[in-house]
């Protein structure tokens, strides 16, 4: 809570822009013999996702979220875009598309700016 009210103390210093985008990393939590899992064992994957939404011109952190490192990007959108009113476009990578998340992106004026998957059709459904 104390790094989210010192980062939106420094965004109010800067020129925020209306170019955003999205991604997400591992991050360890223990030594690297139980980081990954054993498929056929059915273990957990032993480390967290860091979610962050930035600013594309200035490279600030505008939103951060930690999940379970099996969580996928998709869902978490929402949520990085709670506070973000107006948008002109949203950098992003595959992990992001999906139709909720580009409704979420153009109900703020954003374009989407996401590589499709190799399976992404045009059909509508």
């Amino acid at each position: 809570d104390y790094m989210r009210r010192l980062n939106r103390k420094v965004l109010e210093r800067l020129e925020g822009s209306r170019r955003l985008g999205a991604d997400a990393t591992d991050l360890r939590q223990f030594s690297r013999a139980a980081v990954w899992s054993n498929a056929r064992r059915g273990d957990q994957r032993g480390y967290v996702k860091l979610h962050a939404l930035f600013d594309l011109e200035t490279g600030a952190i505008r939103e951060v979220e930690a999940t379970q490192g099996s969580r996928h990007e998709s869902p978490v959108l929402a949520s990085l875009l709670a506070g973000v009113d107006d948008l002109e476009a949203f950098d992003a990578d595959p992990g992001y598309l999906s139709r909720r998340d580009l409704r979420l992106v153009a109900d703020r004026g954003g374009a989407p700016y996401i590589k499709p998957k190799r399976n992404s059709t045009l059909k509508a459904r």
